[in-house]
């Protein structure tokens, strides 16, 4: 009789649902080959990124000038506006600038450690429960996934957030396993860290804690609710002890809150971070955004505009201006811009698609994180039925369940999300699809190996999508498509002859484990590629697009929020001019001064917060402080940018009554456009060759997405002065 066990292959352990018991030389080995593919991707090229976020690292530069600014945030270093996020992120930031020098590398240096850092969890985290191989393909995973490599290259807050829920998810599948009610309470005080990191976003991962600790933990119903009762009134504690902090701090004493219109950073956290963003409530719910488009908002009337030392404002007499911490005294009330529609794409003008289930496959959402999808669902049911359910959760179901549920709650709330949505929020999925998918091809290959046939149906589901993302992109359909197709039809006909008789075909079998090999190459070929894109791309992209390999994308050169200004002539002539004053100079919003506090550190402020809608002043105050000397030079758009030079204007639609480009005035009406109007009606236009450098001819308007109108006008190039013009407010001086 034949001896069949000759014929079957070798095959290697490839996943294992067990604990494991050591790690291996071998595994150490390529765990630290994934670290440095990670590192190599999130370094190399990292000088082209600058400072990242202009208004992040004008923040630092502020925040490492005293212990004021650097508790409250401000934006600027006179401690006059904070910035529109929670402290964590950039208290670390600061804390690496002030050890290792304020730079752009060492800005950016903690969220590539942050990075990293989240791979070595999701290794640790799927190690446990599910093998070593498993662990290491979904740190791999992690390492090359498009949007967590333009996320690191970057000095945003969102790398420090996915660290802290890891973190948190340690504590908390360690405390559903062992019934610990301190590690619970510890893993709730980390998300009360996380909404300290970037507000309401942590607040989205609760769901997945919750449901895990509820159908898992070895007590009683009641006793999990009482538990979990408790453990939220820490969280919460812990959440609103840094918000509650600053508002409970008099306003004279400190920043105004940037981006609110009541000066209150609760309110910040809930309605611009929080509520606002989700549902993009307008003036009926939690006050829009200032000066963020809103096509329903009617034009508020403006009030008459007001002569200095006057008040003809609702807001009625000028509050004190003593403090050197708030010069306007306690915050005023008022409306601000009232705003109208900017060819929104349903709220997803920021390149993010419309709101709605198909959102994730929109090209430019899709490309950041969902390459593996197919496999990452599939593989789910896969690995859930490699032993029996129980109540209370077995282990392994417990981790099941929590990826499964953190990944479903982000992807319904990013889908549907109404207010400013960017496609770089993606980066808080990339743990669970990566946990996911490394857990469900280990499951696959189980079943396959026992003669269940489903990894075949979902190498070719995933091969299909990702050829659908790449479809979407003309230009590397030719380059991309024929290799990926080819090494999926290669794979799958290598694993289907795993299915033919050994005494018909005894060689076939032996290619298995090479088939597997080629089909899991081929598929990591497109978010390599993807990942390659923000390194090799133009500007400092914080997404991952082929297009940024042609220029930037349209609206998307606003995704970084960066303005590269050359300031240099304008700087010395400011210094030159200033006689005493306490302010540099003053703009509208946080653009303009940024780049000027990054490099010199002086009190450049943005009199409306980052987007230059801020109530911060009414324009009698604003008239006021011009009266005191507290600054002499003002930076607005140029009406009429484009006399006695070629190239397209734009100071109708991006100057306008609401300061513009100066306010980013989408809109009419409000406390900016009654300062604009006053600076322009007292102010005298200082020279543009005593300050402008030397520009080229302006270049032609950028074509933005289908759908989207994008950003009137010149937001970064030709130097950033070119449609701006410098206000003398006390020509008197001379």
């Amino acid at each position: 009789m034949e001896n069949t066990q000759s014929t079957k292959p070798t095959i290697p352990p490839f996943f294992n649902a067990v604990e494991p018991e050591k790690t291996t030389l071998r595994e150490w080995i390529w765990l630290a080959v994934i670290i440095l593919i990670a590192a190599f991707l999130r370094l190399w090229r990292i000088d082209q990124n600058g400072t990242g976020n202009s208004y992040y690292a004008a923040c630092v530069r502020s925040m490492l000038m005293n212990w004021h600014n650097f508790f409250f945030v401000s934006f600027d270093p006179a401690g006059f506006v904070t910035v529109d996020k929670p402290p964590v992120s950039l208290w670390i930031q600061t804390a690496f600038a002030k050890l290792l020098g304020y730079r752009g590398f060492i800005l950016i240096l903690p969220q590539v450690l942050e990075g990293i850092g989240a791979l070595a969890l999701v290794y640790h985290l799927v190690r446990r429960r599910f093998g070593p191989w498993a662990a290491l393909f979904s740190a791999l995973l992690v390492a090359i996934s498009p949007v967590s490599v333009a996320v690191d290259r970057y000095n945003n807050t969102d790398a420090c957030l996915v660290l802290v829920l890891l973190f948190a998810a340690w504590a908390f599948l360690k405390a559903v396993e062992t019934g610990s009610r301190p590690v619970l309470y510890l893993a709730l005080i980390l998300v009360g860290v996380g909404f300290n990191t970037k507000m309401m976003a942590a607040f989205v991962a609760l769901p997945a804690f919750y449901l895990t600790y509820f159908t898992g933990a070895p007590f009683p119903w009641f006793k999990r609710l009482w538990t979990l009762f408790v453990g939220t009134i820490i969280l919460l504690v812990v959440a609103l002890s840094w918000p509650l902090a600053v508002d409970l701090t008099p306003p004279e004493q400190r920043p105004f809150v940037g981006s609110t219109q009541d000066n209150s950073m609760v309110s910040l956290s809930l309605g611009w971070n929080g509520f606002q963003r989700l549902l993009a409530l307008g003036r009926r719910g939690f006050p829009r955004r200032p000066g963020f488009p809103n096509n329903r908002a009617a034009a508020i009337p403006n009030p008459a505009t007001p002569a200095p030392g006057g008040s003809t404002t609702p807001q009625g007499n000028l509050a004190s201006t003593s403090s050197p911490h708030n010069p306007m005294g306690p915050a005023t009330q008022g409306a601000g811009p009232a705003t109208q529609g900017l060819g929104r794409r349903g709220g997803g003008f920021m390149g993010s698609g419309t709101p709605g289930p198909l959102r994730l496959a929109d090209k430019i959402m899709a490309g950041q994180v969902t390459w593996f999808m197919p496999l990452a669902l599939l593989g789910f049911g896969s690995a859930s039925r490699r032993s029996p359910w129980t109540w209370p959760l077995s282990p392994l179901h417990q981790n099941l369940v929590f990826w499964l549920a953190w990944l479903l709650t982000y992807a319904m709330v990013f889908s549907f999300m109404r207010g400013a949505m960017h496609p770089y929020y993606l980066v808080l999925m990339v743990p669970a699809f990566a946990s996911l998918t490394g857990i469900g091809v280990g499951a696959l290959w189980l079943d396959f190996q026992g003669g269940k046939k489903f990894l075949i149906p979902g190498l070719l589901l995933t091969a299909a999508w990702q050829a659908h993302i790449v479809f979407q992109y003309p230009d590397w359909r030719p380059q991309i498509l024929p290799l990926l197709l080819l090494g999926a039809a290669l794979s799958v006909a290598g694993l289907y002859s795993g299915s033919i008789p050994p005494d018909k075909a005894p060689a076939f079998r032996e290619w298995i484990p090479s088939s597997l090999a080629l089909g899991l190459c081929s598929l990591f070929l497109c978010p390599v590629f993807w990942a390659l894109t923000p390194i090799l791309g133009s500007g400092q992209p914080v997404e991952a697009d082929p297009d940024l390999l042609s220029g930037p994308r349209g609206a998307g050169a606003f995704r970084g929020f960066e303005m590269n200004l050359d300031t240099a002539k304008l700087l010395g002539f400011l210094r030159a001019h200033r006689q005493g004053e306490q302010y540099l100079v003053v703009a509208q919003n946080s653009q303009l001064v940024a780049p000027i506090i990054i490099q010199t550190g002086e009190p450049a402020i943005a009199i409306g917060g980052f987007m230059g809608g801020d109530p911060i002043v009414t324009a009698n105050q604003f008239a006021r402080m011009v009266q005191e000397g507290r600054f002499r030079y003002m930076l607005l758009p140029d009406p009429n940018p484009n006399q006695g030079r070629p190239g397209p204007g734009n100071g109708r639609n991006f100057g306008g009554n609401a300061g513009g480009f100066g306010g980013f005035g989408f809109g009419r009406g409000g406390a900016q456009a009654d300062i604009a109007k006053w600076v322009r009606e007292h102010g005298k236009p200082v020279d543009p060759s005593l300050w402008k450098p030397a520009l080229p001819p302006a270049p032609a308007a950028p074509q933005t997405q289908a759908g989207g109108q994008g950003f009137p006008g010149n937001f970064r190039g030709r130097g950033g002065l070119a449609n701006l013009q410098l206000y003398d407010l006390r020509p008197d001086k001379g």
